[in-house]
């Protein structure tokens, strides 16, 4: 079965709808699409991105079996995980695979955080892009300490790095932070 493309500028207008908050860390910045009147504040959810395992078709390092990755694996050690986007946090918990986890919503986009070692967000919180939600771990499935990040709108996963190079016009001029 064939995917469309996700239209991000559609995304990216729908989510500018939802009451913001803006940050002032280090990578956030705000998207204004023409119609808005609110910006859209996005930030990273690490202070620095080295990619490990991209998003997409791949041969999965603990099953060694050939799968899609719906997200992408994020190198880090017992490092703060923030918020990418203005949302309410719909639930936390620990599965088998995503160990400890963090789901939150906003405006449909729906992003998830894995492989925690703590868990700083509470189930019902609104965050501001850029507020802490957890401690990075390598609970679950995994072969070593990192970040999973999965992004979905209306059911169909997004490739998170592109997700965040079109929503932070900086990040063009940091390609290096969003580069595997």
């Amino acid at each position: 079965m064939k995917r469309n493309k996700p239209n991000f500028r559609s995304i990216v207008r729908r989510v500018a709808h939802f009451p913001l908050v803006c940050c002032l860390a280090t990578y956030t910045c705000s998207v204004t699409p023409c119609h808005a009147q609110r910006p859209l504040s996005v930030h990273l959810p690490l202070k620095e991105i080295h990619v490990t395992s991209a998003f997409g078709p791949r041969v999965h390092p603990v099953t060694k079996k050939r799968s899609f990755h719906n997200g992408v694996d994020l190198k880090a050690r017992a490092a703060t995980i923030y918020s990418v986007l203005h949302a309410r946090v719909c639930a936390t918990g620990n599965h088998p695979m995503l160990g400890l986890y963090v789901k939150t919503n906003s405006s449909g986009i729906g992003i998830t955080y894995g492989h925690l070692s703590r868990i700083i967000a509470r189930k019902g919180e609104l965050l501001a892009a850029g507020s802490p939600i957890g401690i990075s771990g390598s609970t679950g499935r995994v072969t070593g300490e990192h970040l999973h990040l999965s992004m979905q709108y209306n059911g169909s996963y997004l490739p998170p790095l592109e997700f965040l190079r079109r929503a932070l016009p900086q990040a063009q001029q940091h390609t290096s932070i969003l580069t595997h």
